[in-house]
C-alpha cells in the first residue's frame, strides 16, 4: 500500500509546470519499488525507474546547495503566493536547500504529509510561532526523503538478488546499467565522503537559534545518511568486483574516522545518537571484510588462478594496506579485518618465517580484539538484525571468513571454542546457508568445529547440540540432523570413570584402549527406556583436553536419541537432590535437547514416531517443575514452545496431556452443555501452575514463562476449539484459558512492572491475537446477517444446539463490551499516531524494535475491535450501551506528548491512523472502525473530530485521487463516505464541501475545492482502465447513498456532471464480465446501483421533469435489448449464486441485485412517460422470472429468500403488465410446475410461497376469462 498520494494536487494548485514535474516523493517511489503499492505493472515501474535514474545516481547530492541563479528564478516566479514564498525561503536557509528545490520539497510535504487542512494551513502560515513548528515538520520530511533515496537504491540491489521476484530482471538490468564503468560505485563513494565532511550548517539570522536547538537532529540524521550510504556500498561490494583502488582507498578513510568514533559532529550527539555510531563501524568492517573477496580467492586457489584474483593482481597495494593493517589493534572494530587480512597473507605470501611471524601478529591481535564476540554482537545489533538481504550478506560474508580461517589454522588457535559454535550459529540462522553447509562434505571449514564438537560429545553436551540445532532449519535439513544424530559413531567421557578391570591398554603409548566387559551408560537411572551398551571388545581413544583433562573416546554406534531420552529420565529422577552447580548443568542439558526436538518436530513432523517418548517426557518436566519454586522459568518456557508445535500438529491429544499437567488454568464451576449462554464473570477459575508462575514473573519484570504460554493458548484456539462439540471438562477448561487471559493477564499487564518494554508489547500483543483467534472462528452454522433472514430461521435448524464456539465467541464479546478488558483495549487503540512516531524516530524500524511492536499491537487492536463491534448484540430501545461503546464515542485524553491544551477525543485518535506509513493494514482498520462509529453513534462524530474532520476530509481527497493508493483503503474510505451520508449529515456537509447556504443557491451550487464527490466523480466518469473496479463499485455505493438518502445539494451537483446519466448507465449497456474473474462481484454490485440511482431518480422526480438525457438512456436501454439481457441475467447470477459453495458474500449481492432488478422495473410502470411499451419485452420478462423460479427447485437449490423475492418480483410484474400477457398458459404451467416442487421439497417452504404464487395464479386465470383466451 502507498501512504502517498501522486494525484492529490489540493495544495500544489500555484506550482509551476516545471515545478509539478517533480513532485513524487521519493519515499512513494520507494514503496513503489517494494511492491506495496497498487502498481504492479512492469512497464510503469520502468518508465519511474527511467524517470528518477538521475536522482538516483545523484543520491544525496540530488539535492543542492542555495545559489544566486537558482534565488534569482525564483523571484522571477510569478505562481507563488507571498505567504509560500516567504515560507520558501526561510526554508532554504534552515535546511541549506536550493530555494526552487526548497519550494517543491514544500509542496511535496503538503502532498504526501500534512495532517492539516489548508484552511489551518493559511493559519499556520500567517502565525510566525507556528511556522517555526511547520518548518520542523517539512524538515523531518526532508531527512525522510533523502533517506528514501537511499532505501531505493538499496530495494534495487536487494530484489535484483531475489530470483522469484516480479521485477528481478528490470531491477538487474537497472543496477546494470548504473554501474556501467562503476559510475555508481563512484557517486556512492563520493556522497559517503561528503557525509563524512558535512558539518552542521549554521545560517545567520533568526534561522541560526532554530538549527542550534535542533542541533542533534541534523547530526542523527548526518549519522543515517552515512548508515545508508554504507549499506548501498556493502551491497556493492557483495555485487560487483569493486576496483582494488578503493579498498586501499576505504581502508584510509575508515582509519581515519576511527571506524565511526570521529565524527566531525558529534559535540551535537545526544544519547541515542551515540548509540548509532557503533552501526557505522559494523558496515564499515563488514565492507573491508567484503573487499577482500575471500571465497573468490579460494576458487582461484582451487583452480590453481591465484593470480586472477583482484588483491593479488595489486603486489603494491597488498604492501600500502598491510603496513596500514600492523599499525592496528586498539580498536575492537580491527578484529574482523585483521583476521581476514592474515587469511589473505598466509594464501598469497610465500611460506617463509617472515609470512610466517606476520600472520601469527595479525592473529593474536585480532583475538586480543575479541573479534569473535564481536562479529556476534555484529550480527545480533543493526543493522545486521532481523531476515533481509543485507543480514542474509553479512551473514554469508562473515561464514565465509570463518570457513577459510577455519581451513587455514587449528580452531584450538582461535581463542574459545564457545564463541566460535556462537558465530557459527547465528550465520545458520540463514537456510542457504545451512545448504552450503551440508555440502561441503563436512570435511573443511564450517564443518570443522562440528567434527571437533562431535568428537567431545557427550563429554561437552552443549556445543554439540547447539551446531545441530541451528543446523535444523528446514525440512531437508532437519531430516540431516536427525540422521546424522541417529547414527552417532563416537562416544566421549572422561576416561577415570572406568575401572581398571574393565578396560586394557593395547598400544605403547597408552593412547589406544579395549573395552573388557560391556559398558551399561546411565545404569543408576529409572527408565523405561532402553539403555545404551558399549560393547565387548570396543576400542577407544585416549587424549587430553584444551582444559587438561583425560577423556576416552569410544568409537561404537548408537543413538543420541536415545541418549537424549535418559538424559531427560535423570533430570526428571535427580535434579531436585543435587546442588545449585550440578542442577543448573542439567538445566542446561534438557534446554538443547528440547531446542533440538523442537526444532525437528517444526520441520520434520514425520520423525514423531521416533520421538514420541521424547515428547512425553516434555509434558512430565512441565507436570513435576513448574510448582516448583526453584523451577528456572527458561526451561518451562522451552518447553511450552516446544509443546506447541506439538498442538500444531496432535491438537487433541495435546490438550489432553496439557490437562493432565494442572499447568493451564482450569474451571471450577461447571458449564453445562444447555447453557445458552456463558458470562464471564460467573465463571470460577483456578490458575493453575501458570497463575504461580506468572505471578513470580511478575516481581521480576521477565516473562518468558508467560509470553510462551499465551502462543500456546493462541494455537489451542485455533485448533482445539472448533474440534470441542460434546461439551464436558474439556472445554470449560479451554474456557478458563480464556477468561484467565481477559481478567487476569489483559486488564492489568499495562501496570506491570517490565525489565524489558518489549515484553509488555508482545504480551498485549498475544492477548490481542487469542482474541482475534476467537472471533475470526468459523461456526458450524453461517451466521445470518440480514434483516430478511428471520422467516428462514423459523423453519430451518430448529433443534441445532448453539455450537461451542457460537457461545465462547459470545462470552469473550460481552466481555469486551462490559467488563475491563475492553476498557483495556480501548488504552491500546488510544496509544495514537505522535507516539508511534516518536517510537519511530528514536527506535528505527529494525524488526525488535519497540516501535514496530507498538505498531502490531494497536493494528490488533483496531482489528478486535472492530470484530467485537460486528458482533455486538442489538440492543433495545430500553437497554444502554455497553461501556465500551460509550467511551468510544464519547473519550477525551489528555496525552502527555500532545499539543494542545484541550484533550484528544478518541475518534480523533482512532482518524489519526489514516496517516501511518509503518503498516499497509492500520489505515484501513481505522477507516473501518470510523464507519462502524458513525452508524452506532449517529449525528455525533462531527462534534467529536471537531476542526479535524477538514483535514480528514483533504487526507480522503489525497487517497481516492492517487493513481497509486491502495484499492482496499480507497474502498473502505468509499464505505465510510456512504455511511456518513445517512448517519453523520454535519460530517457530509464538511466532506462534500459545498459552498451553498440555502435553497435557493442550490442551482448554482459548485463543490468546493475539496470536496470528496470530486474523486468519486473521477472515479465514475473515467475510462481509465487502471482504475480498479471495487473503488468503481464503492463509488456507486456512495452515489446511491446519495439518492436514497435523499441529500438534496449534492445530487444536483453530481448531476451537473457532463452526461452524467451516459456515462453511468454504460455500465447497464454492457455485458457483465466473465463469472470467473476475480472482480465478478463487483461488477455485480455496479449494475446493482445503477438499477437503484435510476430508480430512485424517477421515482422521486415530478411526472414531466425527468432529465432528457436520462429519457434517451432509457430509450436506448429497451432499443438494444438490454431488458431481455439483464432479465436473463439476473437469473443466471441468482441461480449461480446459490449453487456456490461458502460464497456468502456472492449470495448477498446476488440477492440485493434482484432487488434492484425488481426496483428498477416497478418504479419503470408507474412512471407514465417512460414505461416500457414493448409487450413482447414485457412477456419475456415475465416468462424468464417464472422460469428461474422453477429452476431453483429443478436443480434442487431452494434457496428460501432467493425463491420469496422472485416469487413476489413475479406477482408484482403480472399485476402492472398482466395485459400484455397474450398467452396466459405457460405461465400457469410454470407456476403450477413451482407449487408441485415446493410441495415436495418443503412444506415449510410453500407456507411462505403461497400467497404470492396463489396470486400470481388467480389472475392469470381471471385475465384468461376476462381476455376468453383458451
Amino acid at each position: 500500500m502507498l501512504r502517498t498520494s501522486s494525484g492529490n494536487k489540493r495544495n500544489v494548485a500555484d506550482v509551476s509546470d516545471a515545478m509539478e514535474d517533480d513532485l513524487t516523493s521519493s519515499y512513494e517511489l520507494w514503496e513503489m519499488l517494494e511492491g506495496e503499492c497498487d502498481i504492479r505493472d512492469m512497464e510503469y515501474v520502468q518508465q519511474e525507474l527511467e524517470r528518477n535514474k538521475t536522482r538516483l545516481l545523484k543520491g544525496l547530492a540530488y539535492y543542492a546547495k542555495p545559489s544566486m541563479a537558482s534565488k534569482e528564478k525564483f523571484e522571477k516566479e510569478t505562481k507563488v503566493k507571498p505567504l509560500r514564498r516567504d515560507f520558501a525561503l526561510k526554508l532554504s536557509k534552515f535546511l541549506n536547500v536550493d530555494v526552487l528545490q526548497s519550494l517543491k520539497l514544500f509542496h511535496s510535504y503538503l502532498q504526501n504529509s500534512y495532517r492539516e487542512s489548508k484552511e489551518q494551513l493559511q493559519d499556520v502560515l500567517k502565525n510566525e510561532m507556528n511556522t517555526e513548528t511547520l518548518l520542523i515538520k517539512v524538515m523531518e520530511f526532508y531527512f525522510e526523503e533523502r533517506i528514501s533515496i537511499l532505501k531505493c537504491l538499496e530495494t534495487i540491489l536487494s530484489v535484483s538478488q531475489r530470483q522469484t521476484h516480479p521485477y528481478k530482471d528490470t531491477f538487474t538490468d537497472f543496477v546494470n546499467d548504473m554501474m556501467n564503468d562503476g559510475e555508481l560505485l563512484r557517486e556512492v563513494w563520493e556522497q559517503y565522503k561528503v557525509c563524512c565532511k558535512t558539518a552542521i550548517h549554521l545560517p545567520n539570522g533568526d534561522e541560526l537559534d532554530m538549527v542550534k536547538r535542533h542541533s542533534h537532529r541534523f547530526a542523527h540524521q548526518l549519522l543515517k545518511e552515512q548508515i545508508g550510504v554504507l549499506r548501498l556500498l556493502f551491497l556493492l561490494y557483495k555485487s560487483f568486483e569493486e576496483p582494488t583502488e578503493t579498498f586501499s582507498e576505504a581502508v584510509k578513510l575508515f582509519q581515519s574516522q576511527g571506524f565511526g568514533t570521529q565524527q566531525l559532529n558529534r559535540h551535537s550527539f545526544d544519547g541515542y545518537t551515540k548509540l548509532v555510531v557503533t552501526q557505522i563501524g559494523f558496515l564499515q568492517v563488514m565492507i573491508l571484510v567484503e573487499g577482500m573477496k575471500l571465497d573468490t580467492l579460494v576458487r582461484c586457489v582451487e583452480e590453481e588462478r591465484l593470480e586472477d584474483h583482484a588483491i593479488v593482481k595489486q603486489r603494491a597495494m597488498i604492501k600500502e594496506v598491510e603496513d596500514i593493517f600492523m599499525k592496528w589493534g586498539e580498536l575492537v572494530h580491527h578484529g574482523p579485518v585483521l583476521l581476514a587480512w592474515a587469511a589473505v597473507r598466509f594464501i598469497v605470501m610465500e611460506s617463509d618465517v617472515a609470512t610466517t611471524q606476520i600472520v601469527q601478529k595479525l592473529g593474536s591481535k585480532a583475538l586480543q580484539c575479541s573479534v569473535f564476540p564481536y562479529l556476534l554482537n555484529l550480527m545480533k545489533s543493526a543493522p545486521f538484525a532481523g531476515d533481509t538481504i543485507l543480514s542474509n550478506s553479512a551473514k554469508h560474508t562473515i561464514y565465509n571468513l570463518l570457513s577459510v580461517v577455519l581451513t587455514l589454522f587449528h580452531e584450538s588457535t582461535l581463542g574459545d571454542p564457545l564463541m566460535l559454535i556462537a558465530v557459527l550459529k547465528e550465520t545458520l540462522q540463514s537456510s542457504e546457508l545451512c545448504e552450503k553447509f551440508w555440502k561441503s562434505e563436512l570435511e573443511s571449514g564450517m564443518a570443522m568445529l562440528l567434527k571437533s564438537a562431535k568428537n567431545k560429545f557427550p563429554y561437552r553436551f552443549t556445543p554439540f547440540l547447539q551446531i545441530m540445532t541451528s543446523l535444523a532449519k528446514d525440512k531437508t535439513s532437519s531430516e540431516n540432523v536427525f540422521n546424522y544424530l541417529h547414527n552417532m559413531k563416537t562416544f566421549t567421557e572422561l576416561s577415570n570413570v572406568n575401572s581398571l578391570e574393565d578396560v586394557d591398554c593395547i598400544d605403547s603409548d597408552e593412547t589406544s584402549w579395549k573395552l573388557l566387559n560391556a559398558k551399561i551408560l546411565y545404569k543408576s537411572v529409572v527408565s523405561t527406556a532402553d539403555k545404551i551398551v558399549i560393547p565387548t571388545g570396543t576400542r577407544g581413544k585416549v587424549y587430553m583436553s584444551n582444559e587438561g583433562a583425560h577423556l576416552l573416546r569410544w568409537s561404537f554406534s548408537y543413538s543420541c536419541w536415545q541418549l537424549f531420552l535418559l538424559e531427560l529420565d535423570t533430570f526428571l529422577q535427580y535434579m531436585p537432590h543435587n546442588s545449585d552447580r550440578e542442577r543448573q548443568h542439567m538445566v542446561n542439558k534438557v534446554l538443547d535437547i528440547i531446542e533440538i526436538l523442537n526444532n525437528v518436530l517444526l520441520h520434520s513432523w514425520r520423525k514423531i514416531t521416533s520421538l514420541v517418548n521424547l515428547v512425553d517426557r516434555v509434558y512430565y518436566i512441565v507436570q513435576k517443575y513448574s510448582a516448583s519454586p526453584n523451577c528456572p522459568p527458561e526451561l518451562i518456557a522451552s518447553c511450552v514452545k516446544c509443546l506447541i508445535t506439538v498442538t500444531s500438529y496432535e491438537p487433541v491429544q495435546s490438550w489432553l496431556s496439557l490437562q493432565q499437567t494442572g499447568f493451564l488454568p482450569f474451571c471450577v464451576s461447571s458449564i453445562q452443555p444447555s447453557d445458552k449462554k456463558i458470562v464471564m464473570s460467573s465463571v470460577t477459575i483456578e490458575s493453575g501452575h501458570f497463575g504461580m508462575l506468572m505471578a513470580r514473573e511478575r516481581s521480576h519484570g521477565f516473562y518468558p514463562v508467560t509470553i510462551a504460554t499465551l502462543d500456546l493458548i493462541k494455537e489451542l484456539v485455533a485448533i482445539v476449539l472448533p474440534t470441542e462439540t460434546n461439551g464436558g471438562s474439556r472445554i470449560n477448561d479451554f474456557i478458563a484459558c480464556v477468561v484467565f487471559v481477559c481478567r487476569d493477564v489483559f486488564t492489568g499487564y499495562q501496570k506491570w512492572y517490565y525489565g524489558d518494554l518489549r515484553e509488555k508489547q508482545e504480551i498485549g500483543l498475544k492477548c490481542l491475537e487469542i482474541f482475534h483467534g476467537i472471533l475470526s472462528l468459523k461456526e458450524s452454522q453461517a451466521t445470518l446477517k440480514s434483516m430478511d433472514e428471520t422467516f428462514e430461521v423459523s423453519f430451518h435448524n430448529e433443534g441445532q444446539e448453539i455450537s461451542y464456539v457460537s457461545r465462547v465467541m459470545e462470552m469473550l464479546v460481552d466481555g469486551l463490551l462490559w467488563s475491563d478488558v475492553g476498557q483495556s483495549l480501548l488504552k491500546v487503540v488510544d496509544i495514537g499516531i505522535d507516539m508511534v512516531d516518536k517510537l519511530f524516530a528514536v527506535h528505527g524500524s529494525c524488526s525488535d524494535s519497540p516501535a514496530v511492536l507498538v505498531v502490531e499491537l494497536i493494528k490488533s487492536s483496531l482489528t478486535v475491535l472492530n470484530e467485537v463491534l460486528d458482533r455486538r448484540p442489538q440492543y433495545s430501545e430500553e437497554h444502554d450501551i455497553s461501556p465500551l461503546e460509550q467511551t468510544l464515542i464519547t473519550q477525551v485524553t489528555r496525552k502527555m506528548n500532545s499539543e494542545t491544551a484541550e484533550g484528544t477525543h478518541l475518534i480523533e485518535t482512532v482518524s489519526s491512523y489514516l496517516h501511518v506509513k509503518q503498516d499497509n493494514e492500520i489505515p484501513v482498520l481505522a477507516i473501518e472502525l470510523l464507519h462502524k462509529i458513525s452508524i452506532l453513534s449517529p449525528m455525533s462524530m462531527y462534534g467529536s473530530l471537531g476542526s479535524k474532520a477538514r483535514s480528514l476530509r483533504d487526507a480522503f481527497v489525497g487517497r481516492l485521487a492517487s493513481f497509486t493508493e491502495d484499492t482496499v483503503l480507497k474502498v473502505a474510505i468509499l464505505d465510510f463516505l456512504s455511511a456518513t451520508v445517512e448517519t453523520q449529515p454535519g460530517l457530509v456537509e464538511v466532506f462534500f464541501d459545498f459552498n451553498a447556504t440555502s435553497a435557493a443557491e442550490i442551482k448554482e451550487l459548485k463543490l468546493g475545492s475539496n470536496s470528496c464527490l470530486k474523486p468519486i466523480l473521477a472515479n465514475l466518469t473515467s475510462k481509465n482502465p487502471v482504475i480498479p473496479v471495487p473503488v468503481i463499485a464503492a463509488s456507486f455505493k456512495c452515489l446511491h447513498a446519495l439518492w436514497r438518502n435523499r441529500r438534496d445539494m449534492a445530487m444536483t451537483t453530481v448531476k451537473k456532471t457532463e452526461k452524467f446519466w451516459t456515462l453511468i448507465s454504460r455500465f447497464l449497456m454492457d455485458d457483465l464480465a466473465d463469472d470467473s474473474d476475480e472482480t465478478f462481484i463487483c461488477h455485480i454490485q455496479i449494475r446493482s446501483f445503477v438499477f437503484q440511482i435510476i430508480a430512485h431518480e424517477l421515482y422521486y422526480i415530478k411526472s414531466g421533469q425527468t432529465d432528457a438525457e436520462l429519457k434517451s438512456v432509457l430509450e436506448t436501454f429497451e432499443t438494444k435489448g438490454r431488458y431481455d439481457y439483464w432479465a436473463e441475467q439476473v437469473s443466471n447470477v441468482t441461480l449461480a449464486s446459490c449453487t456456490s459453495s461458502n460464497c456468502v458474500e456472492l449470495t448477498e449481492t446476488a440477492l440485493n441485485f434482484l432487488r434492484s432488478w425488481r426496483t428498477f422495473l416497478m418504479v419503470l410502470t408507474e412512471v407514465s412517460t417512460i414505461s416500457l411499451n414493448d409487450d413482447n419485452v414485457k412477456m419475456m420478462v415475465l416468462a424468464e422470472t417464472a422460469r428461474s423460479i422453477q429452476l431453483q427447485f429443478d436443480d434442487e437449490i431452494n434457496d428460501t429468500r432467493m425463491v420469496v423475492e422472485k416469487s413476489s418480483l413475479f406477482l408484482m410484474l403480472l399485476r402492472k403488465w398482466i395485459n400484455a400477457v397474450q398467452s396466459p398458459l405457460p405461465l400457469i404451467k410454470s407456476v403450477a410446475a413451482i407449487l408441485l416442487a415446493a410441495h415436495n421439497t418443503d412444506p415449510k417452504l410453500l407456507a411462505h410461497l403461497r400467497i404470492p404464487l396463489f396470486s400470481s395464479l388467480s389472475l392469470l386465470l381471471q385475465h384468461m376469462r376476462a381476455e376468453r383466451i383458451v
